[in-house]
Formats: structure tokens, sequence, C-alpha cells
């Protein structure tokens, strides 16, 4: 049994080589002919198998090819049946049985003994009559021919082996001619004729369902070839020559199905594919063509999940299945896909990283291989509407990248049929392209827009209803009807435009990046035009989708470029709800929308903690997988190495394990846990939400009312434009700011600047909701009430907490430090119940840098340290190229006060890149976020520039160095919004250290809001014509 094993398994190999080459390269491939000769060489053509009749059939089926590759085949055809029937001529020898062959004269299909596989009726009536419909065909033409051929066969009931055989060989043919032709009726034939024999031709039910799907983009078709697929594999054993070519071709179909909807069917052929890459049965010179396949995969993973690293990766893999092909030989013909595939996931990474480089060179790519498609390829149209696409998504600039695609896309168009399964999505891509000069101002005229609202509605007209296209298409109809209702202000323009996104919003099939678009634009939509109903609605359902881009597997820098359009729509969405009079709902939905890394890294962060308490022996399984999962926050690195998503999946799906097995414990029912240990606290806090808006600004106080209701303050002043006039004053004054002592008279411009800018944030946010609260007074310091600041958009980078009211004749000058004590928070669960170190005064970790490379010189910072770390005996400071990367780590890990004097690093356009700059490079605000110091982390210092302040994106979102320490398990911190001088920020961190080590040391309640705000009014006094020394120290937390 051994030997016939053996002697076998390269047989059964060659054989699976032929049929995979042919469903991938097609008849008239060298990888086919290869293949074919190979097959020959290893079969016994005297005996009657298989492999003997694949043989037969494909130098058969080549023989037609008009040019000299069909007369060598047809040569070798006949070469072949002097073997199989020695005098065979161009008829079929009666008296040889023993061979399956085609009678080229007539057409017939004969089997063993020379008798048509289709008998005249006399020997079968059924086959007599399927072959004499085949003969009218074939002289008629008449295609309803071929349908009652179809019919008459399958009236069989499935006994007769001739009959199944029969079904094979003219499906086969059947699906031969769909694939030249791009025939549907022809693919649908071949279909069901395979089906109905799909218990002995599961491989090839599976090819003939995926010429149906690609002309008819029919999801449950494809559904159906993945399960024929599974049903095959089940049959063969994993050594099976058979199996990776079967494995393979269910990656394909799992691509095929998910790119578009379902992240974990791509998923699943990422776990497949290697495999078969693997596989020592593997033909290798059809090796670069699964490796490519893995590479289109990684890529619309990447894209349906927004997730940069898979499409990094997928570069790097089609960059070796390209290396591969070339090194093989594969001809030009046979790369050119995997060249286009390279160039849409160039363009897959130009559109995620808005990389100019890559933008370039994918249009470059696209240019040069469409050239090399004869104009009526069938693959032509196709190629034009991928280039159309990367045309538009370029920056627009004098927009003849947008007219270019807009004319690319024409062509398209009129290639393909009004039935083509791709004309809906050209239809799109048209769209889009056409409206391009109105999202750069252009106003288009009435007759332009009226032609994409109808191409539009074709699109969607055309789509079928269970497409996740449909959600997209859907979008762009939304998008019309909105513009032509800017134009003629038609209220059935607004139904219509609102009832399309909102659809679309709502369509689960969609990818979440066109949901999220959707509910962008209803939001906007809604709200321009007043609609404030709809417009809190759209904005309820865009911050239902927050859940599903925060899963375990999202990168946080994935997470931070999806939420960077959500701070305009949610802050409008809340708008609406408050001109609706749903002050409530407006809160919802801003805290909701906000906060949401913080959020993340809070619920981790209770996981750990409750995981201590009561499963300890889990906790380094779980921190582990964690770690796995968020090391990318640490790193800004976005290419990824071949294999990076295939180990975080696998970590995922650990780590969800792990998480059902300690749902099974006692007390963990619900884990992990929401933060419920973090609970917000407002029954004793007053916490003020400043909402801004282009529609309305907004102070809802939480807190100050008995009943728990929230009291709004509209704040008319306050619009983005001014807050932003405001801001730019501000900053641009302190950055204009030369060294200390440099200029006397610039000093005092940027003075005068800073108290423009307080007295601006005074009279239009913090008086209004002073004078509401009643505390618009001068109080004393001991009994001054406490507010927290949770301000929004570009307020968050103004000095609330300073604001000053300016003597003017009986007008006292007043200062807001003088009235409340104040804090900030990006949100109110944000707010932790006040905590007590467990040993301040032995556990300080202080870190100084007095010479960074690269950066002027701190010379102040090394007293400053060693001040520092005097209050808290037994603090051993990190000075210089002590403070490296590890050393800081394990210091936080110990200590309950951290201080750091040194450099800044802000980036303002990214600001996770934002960090403090140590020995060994910058400790990032990303890396900061996913250190785990909760239980023993009190108070971080942050006496260095600019580390409260945020970014101009996800200004909502918190990301400054204060935030991430208070991510990182810090229940307070105190921060910078601006860079101070070196002797300032030396003075006031040493007195606020001496002034909480007093009160640490004695065992008192401690509150570092109040010192700042003490040491804050008390430098006011000596500095009052400094206010940039004082105003922009401020505190973050509970």
């Amino acid at each position: 049994m051994g030997g016939k094993g053996e002697e076998r398994g390269p047989i059964e190999q060659a054989l699976a080589d032929l049929r995979t080459a042919l469903a991938r390269f097609g008849l008239l491939s060298d990888e086919a002919e290869t293949a074919a000769r190979r097959l020959m060489a290893v079969t016994d053509l005297r005996r009657e198998s298989e492999e003997r009749t694949e043989v037969l059939r494909y130098y058969y089926n080549r023989a037609f090819d008009d040019g000299p590759a069909g007369t060598a085949a047809l040569e070798v055809w006949r070469r072949l049946l002097e073997v199989v029937s020695p005098g065979w001529d161009d008829d079929v020898d009666p008296d040889d049985d023993s061979t399956v062959v085609y009678d080229m004269s007539t057409g017939r299909i004969m089997g063993p003994g020379g008798s048509p596989l289709m008998p005249d009726q006399a020997d079968d009536a059924l086959l007599g009559q399927v072959q004499e419909l085949i003969n009218a065909h074939a002289a008629q033409g008449d295609p309803s021919l071929l349908v009652r051929a179809v019919a008459k066969l399958l009236e069989s009931d499935g006994t007769d082996p001739a009959h199944l055989r029969a079904a094979e060989e003219f499906g086969a043919e059947l699906g031969r001619i769909a694939r030249t032709d791009h025939d549907l009726r022809t693919a649908a034939l071949s279909v069901a004729l395979h089906e109905w024999a799909c218990g002995l031709h599961l491989a090839q039910l599976g090819s003939r369902l995926d010429t149906l799907y690609d002309l008819t983009l029919d999801q449950d078709t494809i559904l159906r070839a993945i399960q024929v697929r599974r049903a095959a594999l089940d049959l063969v054993g994993e050594d099976s020559p058979a199996h990776p070519n079967i494995e393979g071709d269910l990656c394909a179909g799992l691509w095929t199905y998910g790119r578009n909807m379902d992240v974990t069917a791509l998923d699943e052929a990422l776990e497949r594919l290697p495999r078969v890459i693997a596989h020592p049965a593997l033909d290798p010179s059809i090796r670069p063509g699964w490796i490519w396949n893995l590479g289109a995969v990684l890529r619309d993973r990447g894209v349906l999940a927004s997730d940069g690293g898979s499409i990094s990766e997928a570069m790097g893999v089609h960059e070796q299945a390209l290396r591969e092909a070339e090194e093989r030989g594969w001809p030009d013909e046979k790369t050119f896909e995997i060249r286009w595939s390279l160039a849409t996931t160039i363009h897959s990474w130009w559109a995620y990283s808005h990389n100019p480089k890559a933008g370039k060179d994918s249009v470059d790519m696209f240019r040069d291989l469409l050239a090399k498609i004869p104009p009526n390829n069938p693959r032509l149209a196709p190629a034009l509407n991928d280039f159309g696409i990367a045309l538009h998504s370029m920056p627009y600039g004098d927009g003849s990248d947008a007219r270019e695609s807009a004319a690319v896309l024409r062509r398209a168009l009129a290639l393909i049929g009004p039935g083509d399964a791709i004309r809906p999505r050209v239809l799109a891509n048209l769209v889009a392209s056409l409206w391009a000069p109105a999202d750069h101002g252009t106003v288009l005229p009435a007759a332009e827009i009226d032609e994409l609202i109808a191409l539009a509605t074709e699109s969607v007209g055309t789509t079928p209803e269970d497409s996740p296209e449909l959600g997209h298409r859907l979008n762009h109809l939304g998008r019309v009807h909105a513009l032509r209702f800017e134009r003629h202000h038609d209220t059935t323009d607004l139904d219509a435009a609102l009832e399309a996104l909102r659809g679309s919003a709502e369509y689960e099939s969609s990818p979440l990046w066109v949901r999220w678009n959707s509910a962008y634009s209803w939001v906007e939509t809604a709200a321009a035009a007043g609609a404030w109903e709809s417009a809190a609605q759209g904005c309820v359902r865009l911050v239902g989708l927050i859940p599903l881009a925060s899963g375990e597997l999202v990168r946080r820098r994935d997470r931070e470029l999806q939420l960077i359009r959500l701070g305009d729509a949610l802050r409008n969405g809340a708008a609406a709800a408050l001109h609706a009079g749903q002050a409530e709902l407006a809160l919802d939905l801003l805290e909701s929308g906000r906060g949401v890394l913080l959020r993340h890294a809070m619920v981790r962060a209770a996981a750990v903690e409750e995981l201590r308490e009561k499963a300890p022996d889990l906790v380094d399984t779980y921190v582990a997988l964690r770690k796995t999962l968020d090391q990318d926050d640490g790193s800004q690195q976005m290419a990824r190495a071949v294999g990076d998503t295939a180990h975080r999946i696998a970590a995922a799906e650990e780590l969800r394990a792990l998480i059902e097995h300690i749902r099974t414990l006692p007390g963990l029912e619900d884990f992990p846990a929401t933060g419920a240990s973090h609970a917000t606290d407002t029954s004793t806090r007053t916490v003020v939400v400043l909402n801004l808006s282009s529609y309305r600004s907004d102070a809802i106080i939480v807190g100050a009312r008995d009943g728990g209701e929230p009291l709004v303050v509209p704040l008319p002043l306050v619009t983005p434009d001014t807050v932003a006039a405001q801001v730019r004053a501000l900053y641009g004054a302190l950055d204009r700011r030369g060294p200390t002592g440099a200029d006397a008279g610039g000093e005092e411009q940027t003075e005068r600047a800073v108290v423009s800018v307080l007295a601006w944030t005074w009279d239009a946010v913090v008086a209004p909701v002073l004078a509401a609260l009643g505390w618009d007074h001068r109080s004393p310091a001991v009994s001054r009430p406490r507010l927290w600041w949770s301000p929004t958009g570009a307020l968050t980078l103004l000095p609330l907490h300073a604001a000053l009211r300016p003597a003017d004749g009986a007008t006292t000058k007043l200062c807001a430090l003088e009235c409340v004590v104040s804090s900030y928070t990006p949100t109110l669960a944000a707010l932790r119940k006040p905590a007590m170190p467990a040993a301040p005064a032995q556990s300080a970790s202080v870190v100084a840098m007095p010479v960074t490379r690269g950066h002027a010189d701190l010379p102040g910072v090394r007293a400053e340290a060693e001040a520092v770390a005097g209050c808290y005996p037994g603090s051993v400071p990190l000075v210089g190229a002590d403070a490296t990367h590890t050393a800081v780590a394990s210091a936080l890990s110990r200590a309950a006060v951290a201080h750091f004097a040194c450099h800044a690093l802000n980036v303002p356009e990214d600001p996770s890149r934002s960090g403090l700059v140590l020995a060994d490079g910058t400790l990032s605000v990303a890396e900061l976020s996913v250190q785990d110091l909760e239980g023993h982390a009190f108070l971080a210092y942050l006496s260095a520039c600019d580390t409260a302040r945020g970014g101009r994106v996800l200004t909502d979102e918190a990301i400054t160095l204060c935030a991430g320490l208070v991510l990182a398990g810090f229940t307070h911190a105190v921060g910078t919004l601006w860079p101070v001088d070196d002797a300032a920020a030396a003075f006031l961190a040493g007195r606020f250290h001496q002034a909480l080590a007093r009160r640490l040391g004695r065992g008192e309640a401690v509150e570092p809001a109040r010192i700042l705000n003490q040491l804050a009014e008390w430098t006011s006094g000596g500095w009052p014509d400094r206010p940039s020394r004082w105003a922009t120290l401020i505190h973050f937390g509970g």
C-alpha cells in the first residue's frame, strides 16, 4: 500500500497543479502548459484515468486558439490520440474503449468505446435529447437552446454515472464560455450543472460559483462557494497534493466575501494563507500567486478595519510576491495583476497616511499599467474604475486630477452595459469625482447637480439590497441631494438627503468608515438646515458607532485617525440637542463622544485592578496579552513586519478566550470592569462642560442644582472663529518671545497680548458661568469653591482658570484664581475620587535633564531636582544620562509622586507624538498612556514646556502629557499650557512640592489643586504684569 501511495502522489500533485494553473492563469498561460506537460510525463497514457482525460481535454481546448499555441496544441493532441488509440485520425476510433475524448469534426464528447457521452436517443434517450439541443444551439446560436439542454440533463435522477460525467463536461465547457465571453447566463447554467453533480465535483463547483459571483456580485453566491470549498477541504487530507490549492481557493473566497463587510472572514484567510504558501506539496511556480493573495487580504483588511499596520504589511507582502514571480520567470502579462494590486495597496496607504509620495507613486503605477491593457480587454473597465478612484483621492489643487478622474470614469462607464455588475460602482465613483469642485468652493450649475442626482439614483437603484456597497452609494445620494438643497432650499431635497444619509449610517453591512462618514454628514446637513432633532439623532447614531472603532485589534494610532472628524459633528449635534431643548441629551452626547482614548485606558486599568483583587494568578497573563495588543500605542512607526497582523490577531483570540474563562470565575461574570471604581462623583463636584459650535455655544453646568438637572448658560460671544482668533493671538505672542530679558519691549507686548486673551476669556466664558453659580467674587483661599472645567474644541487651549477682569474705572481687577479653585477634566467619567498615596514620604521619582542634545541647556534643573527630591526623604534624582526610558519606567512603577524637569516636545498636528525628552529619546504621550501605575501613583508634576497643551487636532481627546500620566494611573497631574523660563519654573516647582510634602508628611487630606491655586494667586501678586509666568500652570484630574 505504501508503494502505491508513493506512486500516486506525484500524479495527484501534477493533476492538482494543472487544474490550479488553469483556474488561476488561464488556458493559454505558460503555467498551464508547463503543468500539462508535467502531468503528461507522469501519466500512463495507455490506461484510462482521470489524469489522461485531463491532458486530452487541455490540449483539445487549447487547439482552438488561432495562434501558434493552438497549432502546437493540435499537434500534441493528435500525437496523444495515437497513443490512446493507434490509427486515430480526426475521428474517434470505434474500437478503442479506454478513454474519454472529443470528436473534433462534430464537437461531441465521446466516452468509452468511442460512444458519444451524450449518445443518440437509441442509446440513452435523455442524453440524446441533450445532445440534439446542443447541436441545434451550435447551428442556430439561440441561447435558449442551451438553457433547454441544461434543463433536460437536470431531469436525470443522478444515479447514472454517465449523466454525472456529462454534467461535469458540459458544465466545464459552459464555464469556459462564461469566462471568455463574460456571459452571465452561461455562468449560471454552469453553476447549475456542477451544483447538481456537486457530490463528485466540489472543486469545479466552487470555480463555477466564483465565475457567477464575478458577473453578479451576489453575496449568497460567494457564500455558497465558500461552503463548497469547505466541504471539498474536508474530503482531502492535509498531506494531499490537492490540499494547498483547495485551501487557497477557500481563502480567495473568504477574501472576496470579507473585503467589503466582514473582518472575521479576512482574519480566517490570514490564518490559512501562510499554511498554503508553506505547504510542501504546493507547486513552487504558483507560490507567488498565493503570496499576492495574502497581500490583498492584508490590504483590504486594513481598509475595512482602518488598520494602517495591515496596509503597511501588505505593501511588503506584495513586493515579496513580485520578487518571487520575477525570479521564477513569470512573463509580464502574469506579473501585471501583482503590480496592479501593489499599486492599489500603495494607494490605500496614501489614503490612510496622506504620504504624498505614496499618492503620486500609486497614480503613476496605475497610469503605466493601464497603458498595457488592450482596448477590447474585459479588464479595461475595472482598471479604469480603479484609476479614476486613485485620481479622485489626490489633493484637489487646481482640480486637474478630479477632472481627469471624471473623464476616466466616464470612459469606463461607456465600456459597460446597463446590466454589468460593476456599473453601480463606477456610477458612484463618477458622482464623487464630479462633486469634488463643490467640496472646494465651486458653485456647480443646476444641470450638473441634476446629473449628479440622476447618476447617484441609478447607482443606488441598481445595487442589490444586501450588497455591502449599498451604504456607500446611499451616502453619495444623500450628499448630492444636500448639495441641491443648499442651492434651491427645496425641502424635498432635504428630506431625501437625510433619508439617504440615515439609511447609510444605519446599514450594518456597510464598512464602519462608510457609516461613520454618513452619520457625520447627517449631523452636518440637518444642523445646517436647522433640523435640530434630526441632527441630534444623527449624533446619537455617530457616537453609537464609537465602540465599533475601539476593538482590541484597533491600534491607538488608528483610533486617533478615526476620531479626528468626530469633534465638529459631536459638538454640532450637542448644539442641536440644546436647540431642541434636550440638555440631558446634549450632555450625554458630549460625554460619550469625548475622551474615547481616555475611557479605553481607564477600562483597561480597572480590569487589571479587578483581577489583582479577585484572580491574581491571571494578572500576568492578562497584562502580557494586553501589552502585545497595546505595543503599537508606544510606537509611531507605521511600517509593519510581515506577520505582525497575524500575530496581533492570534493575541486577540487568546485574550478573548482568557476573558471567557475569567467570566466563569466567582465575582467576575461581567469582566472586564467598566470603570466602576472610577465612577463619576458629581454630587459634591461642580463641573462645567463647555460646548463650542458654530450653531450655538453653551456652558452646561453639572452639580449646580439639587435635582441633578444640568444648568445651561448660553455663551453668545463664543464661536469657533472667535475662539480660534484668541488661540492664535495667545500662542502667537508667546511663540514670538525671545530669551528672558533679551527684549524688554517685546516682553511687554507679549504680556499685553496674554492679558487681552485672559480678559476676553473672562467676558465671553468665565464671567457668565461664575455669575450663574453666584461665584463671581473674591473668596477666601481656604474656603474657595472647587470647579472643574471640561472644555471642548479649541477652548481646551485657553487658560480658563486664570481668566482676568482688568481694572476699569469703577470696576476692580478680579481673577478667576481668586474666585474658584479650578481643575480640568476631559469628561465627567474621568473624574476620580480622591486617593492618598500608600507611602508618600519614601516614594518620589525626580527626573532632570540639564543638557539635552538639540535643545537649549537648562542649567537650573539640577538644583530644582535636588530641591524637589529633598522634600521626599529617600528619593534619588535621575539626572542627565541616568534618565533613560528604562530607568524612568522603573521609577514610575514605584513612585507616588513624580517630578519631571526637562524639555518637552509638542507636536500640535499629531499630539500622541508629543512627549518628554529623556537621555535616550522622547517619552511620548502614547507610551505614557499604556503604563500601568494604578494603586500607588498620586501626583505627577511636569515642570516642562507645553505639558498640558493639546494639539490642533483631537482637541476633545485630552492628548497631552498631563492626560497621559493620568491615563497611566496618577490621580493628579500638574502641567503647563506654554513654556516658562527656567528660573520661574524652578521657583514654582519648589514652592509647590514644599507645600505638598508638608501636608503629606502630616497625613492631611491633600488637594493638589488647592495648593496650586494658592501658589498661582500668590505669584500673580508678585508678578502682576507677568501673567505668562503664573497663568500657565494647570491642575488636571480628580
